[in-house]
């Protein structure tokens, strides 16, 4: 009996030390090395999928007047960097861009570049190929990821004709395939997708089959990012955060990837 006695105490005198070490451990704060915006500047003239779009700026206080200075913005909620909520083309009994939680809007950014295909395609769509190429150079594409097409077309956005890039009767840029977008969701359980163009869906795209792929599995998308080379291909966490608007069917967004977390290194 006092060797049962003597064991409980042992055990009690090594949980209570235990308990102890935890509360006076200092806390290892888990911060990014290296932040990348990538989030284009919201200003009139930017390039948007009507090219007639635009942000209306209006001074309702100025310093010289009132001491302080504060405007009133009209904007169209797809404009700029922008996040396409899973009402936009789902409807009714999908999310607003109010109702995405917030844990959805943060992931691991997988960046897959097809620069040198789009290279020769300006109408290139992401196949499942390149997404499985991606996981033999990187490994599995993680659950929650935030799966981005680098298409390079952002190296464009300081010319709107050139970034709409309209001719021949269409839109003409890069885009997914309904089938890569299907796979990811499928294979992959993502929370979303994004794009460095005006839309996931390919510019002569007339059914925007992504876009219904993905809403329709109550899941959103991100376009017109910017930075996407200086943003590592594995290793960042990818914050979106967009307007949440009552009944919004989108809203303009900041995005950013965290990266080089306590030395960590991203590839």
């Amino acid at each position: 009996m006092y060797r049962s006695i003597r064991l409980e105490w042992i055990a009690l005198a090594i949980l209570a030390l235990s308990l102890v070490a935890a509360v006076s451990a200092k806390p290892t704060a888990m911060v990014p090395r290296n932040i990348v915006d990538n989030t284009q500047t919201l200003a009139p003239g930017i390039p948007t999928f009507s090219g007639v779009d635009t942000i209306v700026i209006t001074p309702v206080f100025t310093f010289p007047m009132h001491g302080f200075a504060a405007n009133a913005l009209a904007l169209p909620e797809h404009f700029g960097t922008h996040v396409d909520a899973p009402f936009h083309f789902a409807g009714p009994g999908h999310l607003f861009v109010s109702g995405i939680a917030v844990e959805d809007l943060v992931g691991p950014a997988v960046v897959v570049d097809v620069r040198d295909k789009v290279a020769s395609d300006e109408d290139y769509r992401l196949t499942v190929a390149d997404l499985r190429a991606w996981e033999r150079g990187h490994g599995r594409i993680p659950r929650g990821a935030i799966v981005i097409m680098f298409s390079g077309w952002g190296e464009r956005w300081g010319d709107p004709d050139a970034y709409r890039n309209f001719h021949d009767g269409a839109l003409h840029f890069p885009g997914f395939s309904a089938e890569s977008a299907q796979w990811l969701l499928d294979q992959r359980d993502i929370v979303g997708i994004g794009i460095d163009t005006l839309s996931v869906d390919y510019g002569p795209s007339t059914d925007f089959i992504v876009h219904h792929i993905v809403n329709g599995a109550n899941k959103w998308a991100v376009e017109n990012l910017a930075n996407l080379e200086q943003t590592p291909a594995k290793g960042g966490l990818m914050v979106v955060s967009p307007m949440k608007i009552e009944g919004g069917t989108g809203g303009t967004a900041r995005a950013y990837t965290l990266f080089n977390f306590d030395g960590g290194q991203g590839h």
